[in-house]
């Protein structure tokens, strides 16, 4: 459900690609000297001078509409201190109030942003009083509170405070929804959520809001002055009309124009002061340049990736946060220390059904990745299901080319195709994904005169794997407080909507590697975007560590070497949504083979229960907004994988 506050009037927001700068100045003479600059002055010239001719030719009364000249001169005749007095008491009224707006108007837009329901009712109360002419308050908001600056600074901050509270919300509102669940499932706090991931994307929103504001704060202490003021330039004016002396009127106007107006906004004709907000902006979010990487993955959390970056492309502030991500999910190559991961019997499963929920729940909550054993699916399968993914690998390229992988499905063959967020250079693998529904709308099977009976048997070991993940997932539906078979409708194969995945995985051999090539990683560090991962790995062939979230700061990792009888799994991104982050989705990578390790190519075969696209994910806490998981799902393959 989206927040009233971030569907705002688009004429109260700017977008992002509206206060992207770039440059230096332009100097003063070059500017005026170009074409448009020349047609300006001139047009400006003319005018003045035509008003000039009305005036004289017309006998038009000074009392009524003075002449530029008389404007000027008026505006000469006034002393230094008389201008200065009035100006400091405008700009005093329009700062502290702008600063008022600022110092309530983020914060509030902060809070509509976390609370649906303080966005639902405050949002139309803003902007009844945004509709409101300040002209019409004012006189009452000077009754109630009295003589002296208190009401003009509230009419100043008044009319600053919308722009500023409903940008601001916009922009945090407007956070890729992948850096979130990134930043969640590294269990960051509300509060780094809130300063290192939102607020950091909506400089470009907020300071478009204070460069309007900012004016507009002038005008809200020009008219307070109008109503009730002992000084100021709207007090100067409307004294000087109240006397008739309409051009000493016309030369308070003109002197607002000439220095309140850039000593406000720090900004003059021929010059760019220290105080400008833009240099501000730019130290707050400087340019950087625009990455143009966004390749695949069906198993990585991508946020922040430059991936995430459209084919129209987002601006700076994309990138920035990029880095951010890159940094917080460990691209380096960090520690190996010794942790324990929970090994978990599964034997006479129904009867030990509670037993074995407590233990999932403990290792889930703890660590997020775990081992089981006893696990019904026989040792001669698997071994018959890694040959048969071997005679698919062993193609030639042209063969395997007949079923690519389509950009925003999660089916078909990939190269060397997906780039993680945490190291920024593609896996040194290949795969292919089996998702049922869209292998045969898509015709992704390899021909029987290409591959005999590879459907059959890929499609049995499949189904193997479901049936032991809605095994081990009723038994979080049940600490959960779910029905015991909330999952197994969730992840209904029936259906066409079905999108858990097997995926076939091949790591390139390194087998007479340059040094060099050791430099990277056969996976780069990710947490899965599904409920569970099952996860066959040949013994002997190792490279598996993983970071919990707890420790990612101190990238420490752990090996979790395959042992044979023992199956490796973990939790997703989606189960640790819908359990409201009670459950860990977990860091892992594969590392590259040491020298004392064996060398050729690997080959795993992870299996991703991930609910029907048209599922409902929602916690018992009810702590995030309901979401399908389709729309879940899609969001990540789509930032994930490749243009094709």
């Amino acid at each position: 459900m989206t927040s009233p506050i971030t569907s705002a009037i688009s004429s109260s927001t700017v977008t992002r690609h509206d206060v992207v700068q770039s440059g230096k100045p332009v100097a003063p003479l070059k500017h005026v000297l170009t074409l448009p600059g020349i047609t300006t002055v001139a047009a400006l010239v003319g005018a003045v001078l035509l008003w000039e001719g009305a005036a004289w030719l017309l006998s038009i009364p000074t009392y009524l509409l003075p002449a530029p000249s008389a404007i000027l001169g008026s505006f000469s005749s006034i002393g230094f201190e008389r201008w200065a007095g009035h100006i400091a008491a405008t700009l005093r009224v329009a700062l502290i109030g702008y600063a008022m707006s600022i110092a309530i108007a983020i914060p509030l837009a902060v809070f509509m942003m976390r609370s649906p329901f303080l966005s639902r009712t405050l949002y139309p109360l803003l902007v009844v009083v945004q509709s409101t002419p300040v002209v019409a308050i004012a006189p009452i908001i000077i009754v109630v509170l009295g003589a002296g600056d208190a009401p003009r600074i509230v009419i100043a901050s008044l009319i600053t405070f919308f722009p500023i509270v409903v940008s601001t919300a916009t922009g945090l509102a407007a956070t890729p929804p992948e850096l979130i669940e990134l930043s969640r499932s590294l269990r960051a706090t509300g509060l780094r959520e809130i300063t290192q991931i939102r607020l950091p994307f909506a400089v470009p929103y907020i300071f478009s809001a204070l460069k309007i504001s900012i004016t507009l704060a002038v005008i809200g202490a020009v008219v307070a002055e109008f109503c009730a003021s002992e000084a100021g330039v709207g007090y100067f004016i409307q004294l000087s009309t109240s006397l008739f002396k309409l051009p000493q009127a016309w030369a308070g106007l003109l002197g607002a124009r000439r220095n309140v107006a850039p000593a406000v906004s720090g900004r003059r004709f021929d010059t760019e002061a220290p105080l400008s907000l833009e240099r501000a902006e730019k130290r707050l979010n400087p340019p950087r340049s625009r990455s143009s990487r966004a390749p695949p993955g069906h198993c990585s959390s991508t946020a922040g990736s430059p991936a995430l970056t459209q084919e129209n492309g987002m601006n700076i502030q994309t990138d920035t946060l990029a880095e951010l991500a890159k940094e917080a999910i460990i691209g380096g190559v960090g520690t190996t220390v010794d942790r324990e991961i929970p090994v978990i019997d599964l034997a006479d499963f129904d009867n030990r059904k509670h037993e074995i929920a407590d233990a999932l729940w403990q290792a889930s909550v703890e660590i997020g990745f775990f081992q089981v054993y006893n696990h019904g699916i026989d040792q001669d399968d698997i071994d018959a299901a890694f040959d048969t993914a071997w005679t698919f690998f062993e193609l030639p390229t042209e063969v395997k080319a007949k079923t690519p992988m389509p950009k925003g499905i999660n089916a078909g063959w990939e190269f060397k195709a997906q780039v993680r967020p945490s190291t920024g250079t593609p896996d040194n693998k290949e795969s292919f994904q089996i998702t049922r529904p869209d292998m045969i709308r898509l015709n992704l099977w390899p021909s029987e005169d290409d591959l005999p009976t590879f459907r059959d048997k890929m499609l049995r070991f499949e189904r193997q794997n479901w049936e032991l993940g809605m095994r081990i997932l009723s038994c979080f539906a049940l600490t959960m407080g779910f029905t015991e078979d909330f999952f197994t409708k969730a992840h209904d194969p029936s259906s066409d909507q079905y999108q858990s995945t097997l995926r076939l995985i091949h790591y390139m051999s390194m087998e007479g590697a340059k040094p060099e090539d050791f430099t990277s990683w056969r996976a780069g560090a990710h947490s899965d975007f599904d409920c569970l991962t099952i996860l066959h790995q040949k013994e002997g062939e190792g490279g598996l560590q993983v970071c919990p979230g707890k420790d990612a700061a101190l990238h420490e990792w752990t090996d979790v070497p395959p042992r044979k009888g023992y199956i490796t799994c973990n939790i997703g991104d989606m189960l640790m949504r819908w359990s409201d982050d009670q459950l860990q989705s977990t860091l892992h990578r594969v590392r590259m083979p040491r020298e004392d390790e064996y060398m050729g190519r690997r080959l795993s075969l992870p299996f991703f229960c991930q609910a029907n696209r048209d599922a409902i994910m929602q916690g018992p806490l009810g702590k995030y907004e309901a979401i399908t998981a389709g729309e879940y799902l899609t969001r990540r393959i789509n930032a994930n994988f490749a243009k094709k």
